[in-house]
């Protein structure tokens, strides 16, 4: 059964581009599109998947990651696939769920290449543990993999979903009484009188 949930980037949407608002559009859309490219050849490679020849921009970008992927993973749990949540009427495709080498810890891990930590991202990283929890997807906790332009190491930076957790559900509100479209109840007679009297 198909379910027409909207997804976590579309529910915080309307906020993920504050602050975006003078830069040029085609860079955005550059970046936007390194961020997908990126997101496909780290999954593949935590899936020990073939991954082919990279273009010469996004090499640096994949290798910090491999670097970082092979010194702290032990084993990969789950990858980007597709998980409702069917309280809050929600979907998404949560990065990795790895298993730390030290510590044995299951974290859930969000890979971002932009150059800073935009303040929506623990919001999104909070909905997608509350997905992983819906579908018992066991989490310990929850990081963001921050890979920046300027090339240093990748930055882990763990967040408490259940902060961040309420700011999701109240963006998932909003969207439905803004955006979402909704079936038209049904005038009221009295509802229908004070139109006439208007």
């Amino acid at each position: 059964m198909e379910f027409k949930y909207p997804r976590v980037s579309e529910i915080l949407s309307p906020y993920s581009s504050i602050g975006l608002a003078n830069v040029p559009a085609d860079a955005l859309e550059h970046a936007a599109s390194r961020g997908t490219i990126l997101h496909q050849y780290c999954v593949a490679y935590a899936r020990g998947d073939f991954v082919p020849s990279i273009n010469e921009e996004f090499a640096p970008y994949f290798d910090h990651f491999k670097k970082w992927y092979d010194e702290n993973v032990e084993e990969l749990i789950f990858s980007e696939t597709r998980l409702f949540e069917h309280a809050l009427k929600y979907c998404g495709k949560p990065d990795l769920i790895v298993k730390i080498k030290e510590t044995g810890a299951l974290v859930l891990l969000d890979i971002k290449t932009s150059s800073q930590i935009y303040r929506t991202y623990p919001v999104q990283l909070s909905a997608y543990w509350q997905l992983c929890n819906a579908n018992e997807l066991k989490v310990d906790s929850t990081c963001i993999l921050h890979i920046p332009k300027t090339l240093k190491n990748p930055n882990a930076r763990t967040y408490n979903p259940h902060v961040y957790l309420p700011l999701f559900k109240y963006a998932r509100s909003l969207y439905t009484e803004l955006i979402e479209e909704r079936p038209k109840k049904k005038a009221t007679k009295k509802e229908e009188k004070n139109v006439e009297l208007s």
